[in-house]
């Protein structure tokens, strides 16, 4: 697992691009977004509430993990 930056931006526009019709609703809870360049793009965005893990295979992404922390949460409240 690797760190997503911004210039990972089309390696991740990519498996979404790919997505048949059943794995796109299943993984959008409906239908695929007309735009995927802007969902690649905030996948890849850094700040400070924000943390993104790109899986690679033989340098192809295969996955990604977006993980974001709820604008309410005080970093006495993180988890260990």
């Amino acid at each position: 697992m690797l760190s997503v930056r911004p210039a990972d931006r089309d390696d991740v526009q990519d498996p979404h691009e790919r997505m048949d019709t059943h794995d796109a609703s299943m993984r959008f809870s409906g239908a695929r977004p007309k735009h995927l360049e802007d969902l690649a793009e905030s996948l890849c965005r850094q700040d400070p509430g924000r943390y993104v893990l790109g899986a690679f295979i033989g340098g192809i992404l295969v996955g990604v993990a977006n993980y974001v922390r709820p604008a309410d949460q005080t970093e006495s409240e993180r988890c260990c």
